[in-house]
């Protein structure tokens, strides 16, 4: 049977969850997992911390796993997900930005709109708009 890792607060860390804890602005994810450090830090084995806050043994283990190995960074952010990569940021980007504040719009057009660069690409307007959002694009004009 594996051990689950003991968990020992120092005083900053300990102050950092308190403040988690006690601030009502804290989301809903962060306060969930702060719990979970404190109660394990109070000599809770999984099973109990699991039952009294009613989430999976899965979960706990899960976070109080990487308290233990991140410390306060291993509960602040979430690992990256897994699924397919985009395409479309790694191959058409660079073109997307480039056509965008270099070559002006069809048919005395003031603005490229998403659509119509969309349509002179060959791709969707959502992925021009991701590219845009990403680039700090609106309508088709750098903003800073």
């Amino acid at each position: 049977m594996r051990q689950a890792p003991k968990i020992v607060l120092t005083p900053e860390e300990k102050a950092k969850l308190d403040l988690i804890l006690k601030n009502p602005n804290t989301p809903r994810k962060y306060l969930d997992r702060a719990k979970i450090i404190v109660l394990a830090a109070m000599g809770h084995n999984n099973e109990s911390i699991a039952k009294t806050l009613s989430f999976s043994d899965a979960r706990v283990g899960k976070w109080r796993s990487r308290f233990a190995e991140n410390r306060l960074a291993g509960i602040e952010f979430d690992a990256p997900r897994s699924g397919r990569p985009s395409t479309i940021f790694n191959c058409m980007s660079q073109l997307i930005v480039e056509k965008t504040l270099t070559e002006p719009p069809p048919n005395h057009r003031k603005a490229w709109s998403a659509r119509l660069m969309a349509q002179a690409l060959g791709i969707s307007h959502t992925s021009v708009h991701r590219v845009w959002r990403a680039n700090d694009i609106k309508n088709g004009r750098k903003c800073s």
